[in-house]
């Protein structure tokens, strides 16, 4: 299983030649390569929530008409979507196979935030191997102690990066991939890398800073 991301919480994996992508938001947020050709194999798109940062309707519209993906996410997005021409599928708690992917899905809280509702919110386990945890740190995460790998918000106007540690601490996965961080400058972003991943290193959590369009990590 290969992982690439395309920036902030876009996710690409592919495994067994298949491929599901997650969290396609709006532009600002994703790398320049992240368009609906480089998606054109996806099978499956999850959207753990509905936030403008984690879904943009008319992308993933564009990508489903390109690759004919199937689209789980949350009944807040249907409308929108519906409008862009997907059909979404809003997902139900437990077990799901779509093609080469295992799915665990469970509702995990959105962090708090200032001014606005919170969307509901759905963790994800790919294959027994990836945890994506959308934009929560919910203690019921924990079941999924010792996972490969963990994609974890590291900057966020609702996160601190003690909270943040601190939910990789209590998950202990073998290896952390740093997501939730299209808010930064390239400089500021290369710092909070080297200061996460000394912090979790000497806690023998391994920090994969150079997941990219280009460099895919293997799981």
């Amino acid at each position: 299983m290969k992982l690439r991301k395309y920036g902030h919480s876009c996710l690409l994996i592919e495994d067994r030649g298949e491929t599901l992508l997650f969290d396609p938001g709006r532009r600002e947020f994703l790398d320049e390569r992240a368009t609906p050709d480089a998606f054109a194999a996806v099978t499956l798109i999850v959207i753990t929530h509905w936030h403008p940062d984690h879904a943009d309707p008319e992308l993933v519209g564009r990508i489903v008409r390109r690759s004919g993906a199937k689209v789980l996410a949350p009944a807040e997005g249907d409308a929108e979507l519906r409008a862009a021409g997907v059909e979404p599928t809003v997902p139900s708690e437990g077990k799901l196979s779509v093609g080469a992917f295992d799915l665990e899905l469970a509702g995990a809280a959105h962090e708090p935030i200032l001014g606005a509702s919170v969307p509901r919110n759905v963790a994800c386990l790919v294959n027994g191997r990836l945890l994506n945890t959308g934009d929560s740190f919910h203690p019921l995460l924990t079941r999924y102690r010792g996972v490969e790998a963990l994609a974890l918000p590291i900057s966020a106007p609702w996160l601190k990066e003690l909270d943040a540690a601190g939910f990789a601490e209590r998950l202990a996965p073998r290896r952390v991939v740093p997501v939730h961080d299209g808010y930064l400058r390239d400089f500021f972003r290369t710092r909070r890398y080297d200061t996460y991943a000394q912090y979790l290193e000497k806690r023998c959590i391994g920090f994969e800073a150079k997941v990219g369009p280009d460099t895919a990590l293997e799981l």
